[in-house]
């Protein structure tokens, strides 16, 4: 799948700040399609002003399909925090590109890890994960006090799905920095 990505025409860039608009653009867009908050733009730019902090965006035909973050994790790992891809896409296997070209990132940094970030276990996202033989790590919440999951609220999703995109961008940061 990766080979096909490549031979499809998928290219992949990273060059950091450069990126921030078309990472977030198919960022925005996809997590507004899920109906989910989503940080902003600044919060991305500060990820990147940690210089451990990295962005990849792939292209097809110069049009931005897929966006992705990588942050450095301690001395020799690195973790995907965000990634999004075009659906319209993904029969182009963008996401096995946007992978495939952030290990090869991790390989060059002499990183001896590569966490594919968080998901839910037999979600749609870890069984696509699970493509790539990953070791699982169990994670577990700890809270001082009964917390409620927003992704468990079908209605408040379905209701963000509803809202103009343009003013989903502009509120959906101060919901992203309290919910998540």
């Amino acid at each position: 799948k990766i080979r096909k990505s490549q031979s499809l025409g998928i290219e992949i860039k990273t060059t950091g700040k450069k990126l921030i608009n078309d990472f977030y653009s198919v960022y925005s867009k996809r997590m507004f399609e899920l109906g989910s908050p989503f940080s902003g733009k600044n919060y991305i730019k500060k990820l990147l002003k940690t210089q451990t902090g990295k962005v990849f965006v792939a292209y097809h035909n110069n049009k931005a399909i897929g966006a992705a973050t990588l942050s450095k994790r301690g001395e020799a790992s690195f973790e995907n925090g965000f990634f999004a891809t075009d659906q319209k896409y993904n029969h182009l296997y963008t996401s096995y590109a946007l992978h495939y070209s952030m290990m090869q990132y991790c390989i060059e940094e002499k990183a001896s890890s590569y966490y594919l970030g968080r998901s839910t276990r037999q979600s749609s996202v870890h069984e696509y994960k699970r493509h790539f033989k990953p070791q699982e790590i169990q994670l577990y919440w700890n809270y001082s006090h009964p917390k409620k999951n927003i992704r468990d609220v079908k209605l408040l999703r379905k209701l963000w799905k509803l809202i103009p995109f343009n003013l989903s961008k502009v509120i959906g940061k101060y919901f992203f920095e309290r919910i998540y």
